[in-house]
């Protein structure tokens, strides 16, 4: 019974945080949709890849969490390149996307901070759970949800 409980459980936790995963996408697509996103064109010259880096460092990290919610059993490295991947795939597409955009173009650079945002995220947390933390692990591991 309680295995069951538990498979239920983590099929809940894993569906959820796909949704938070499907409404993060849905806010980029909406930032990358306006022409001016948060008065970006008054920033300091820079703070746009900076701002690029964290969106999709937060991204890679929601995914990252959701699929060891899906695959508990699979390789946490494995999965970090994954989550990594998608979401440069994402920003790939926000950028044809931004193509669209009246004042907006495609730009290689904010790709690349793209990359390294959700690059570092994931090897931050593939070194939280290496290093066995119980916060990094509670996180990051399907079998600490309940």
């Amino acid at each position: 019974m309680s295995r069951t409980v538990s498979a239920i459980s983590r099929k809940t936790g894993a569906a959820a945080w796909w949704g938070v995963a499907a409404l993060y996408a849905l806010m980029i697509f909406g930032l990358s949709s306006q022409s001016h996103p948060l008065g970006a064109d008054h920033w300091p010259l820079g703070s746009d890849k900076l701002a690029h880096a964290l969106l999709y460092g937060g991204f890679s990290i929601v995914l990252g969490i959701a699929l060891r919610r899906s695959w508990p059993g699979s390789s946490v490295g494995r999965l970090s390149v994954i989550a990594a991947g998608l979401a440069v795939l994402y920003g790939v597409s926000d950028e044809w996307h931004q193509s669209f955009v009246p004042f907006r173009e495609m730009d290689g650079a904010d790709l690349v901070a793209d990359a390294v945002g959700a690059g570092l995220a994931q090897w931050a947390l593939w070194r939280l759970a290496r290093r066995g933390s119980r916060s990094g692990n509670r996180l990051i591991n399907a079998s600490a949800s309940r």
